[in-house]
């Protein structure tokens, strides 16, 4: 069972374009423990450098994994509306 939620992405013409995750409610939970309201900002930061033949949806899977089976905790950071994760001490962060 999968749980969707919508995003707005930008073209490589910076045009607007609407899309939808679809992820399973695993997935959506530890975004919305790392990132909270602002999980849309790190979302479509992910996608920007995705590789064309991969899915959205793998994309942030696969981001989600690598944040949580980091061996430092991470901390996230947004930079002009856009989410960057950087490795730090004993904390994990979410400035906004």
């Amino acid at each position: 069972m999968f749980e969707y939620r919508s995003i707005n992405l930008m073209n490589p013409e910076r045009k607007t374009i609407k899309s939808t995750l679809a992820l399973e409610p695993v997935f959506w939970e530890a975004i919305d423990d790392i990132f909270g309201r602002n999980w849309r900002h790190w979302a479509i930061e992910e996608l920007q450098n995705k590789p064309e033949e991969q899915s959205k949806s793998s994309c942030i899977r696969q981001a989600i994994m690598k944040i949580q089976r980091a061996e430092k905790p991470l901390d996230v950071t947004l930079h002009l509306g856009l989410a960057k994760l950087h490795t730090v001490g004993n904390t994990t962060m979410v400035a906004v």
